[in-house]
This record gives C-alpha cells, structure tokens and sequence, in this order.
C-alpha cells in the first residue's frame, strides 16, 4: 500500500527564510489571541446557560 503525504505540512523552521519564520510566530501569537477570545466568550455564554442568565 502506497502511503499518501500530507498536502499540508509545512516546512521546519529550518527551511524557511528567516523573515518568513518571524512572520509565521507573529501570525501564531495572533491565532492564539484569537483562540483565547474565542474560548472566554464561549466560556460566558455556557456560564449564563447553566445560571438561568441568558437571554435572546
């Protein structure tokens, strides 16, 4: 069986133009701000579900 490669992987850091690796941990700390944002409000709203609180 032949094994199929990931279309998605990406290179290490290693491979990568110095510019385009501080870009990259730029854009990660970015998503995690995002990421973080997401679960808090997630957070709050499952927090007024469960308390009687929420209201459309």
């Amino acid at each position: 069986m032949s094994e199929k490669q990931d279309p998605h992987v990406t290179a290490s850091n290693a491979q990568l133009p110095p510019t385009m690796v501080r870009a990259t941990l730029r854009w990660d700390a970015v998503s995690l701000r995002w990421r973080d944002l997401a679960e808090r409000r997630k957070d709050h709203f499952v927090e007024l579900y469960q308390t009687g609180r929420w209201r459309h």
